[in-house]
């Protein structure tokens, strides 16, 4: 049986604060995943409103078991996973996936309560620089037509990006600069 800890039990309150009234000024570091990260993973992807789920996976995934969830977010055969963490939470994840030749894709969810506050884009600027140092020249992310503050942001802060657009679905073509 396990002993109560009050000096854990303060953590645990702090951390659940934490994530229910985000600090402006608090920086989740960004970090790749680890194996222990998939509570954390599963307890994110619960927090995450129906409609930034669907942003994410360009579908509805209503009422999927929430162990289901979490092994799509891990992204299987990702060349890199990364989260961002504060305190232990996950508040954000990005997968970065071979697609061809010089070529990868990229998928990112943030916490609703996260988002606009820059951790999306620090996740993409980390695995474009992962993206470079595997030799990959373009990265494309698609995004509902729907965002479209997210494809100008996208469009406006990555020199020479470009778009293409099919349906409901504009395709970003992210050209990634040299390795550092």
């Amino acid at each position: 049986m396990m002993q109560f800890d009050p000096a854990m039990a303060d953590l645990a309150a702090l951390r659940e604060r934490r994530l229910a009234t985000p600090d402006p000024g608090a920086r989740p570091i960004i970090r790749s995943i680890t194996p222990d990260d998939g509570p954390a993973l599963t307890e994110m992807a619960l927090r995450c409103s129906p409609d930034s789920i669907r942003h994410r996976f360009h579908a509805p995934l209503t009422g999927a078991e929430p162990s289901r969830l979490t092994a799509l977010l891990r992204g299987r055969g990702a060349i890199i996973t990364l989260v961002a963490d504060v305190d232990g939470a996950v508040v954000g994840i990005a997968t970065l996936h071979r697609s061809g030749r010089g070529a990868a894709e990229v998928a990112v969810l943030v916490e609703d309560r996260w988002q606009a506050g820059g951790v999306g884009t620090r996740l993409l600027s980390h695995l474009m620089r992962h993206a470079a140092q595997h030799g990959i020249r373009t990265v494309d992310a698609d995004v509902q037509r729907e965002q479209g503050f997210l494809i100008d942001r996208l469009l406006r802060g990555v020199p020479d990006a470009a778009a293409s657009f099919d349906g409901p679905v504009a395709t970003l073509h992210l050209p990634v600069g040299p390795a550092s």
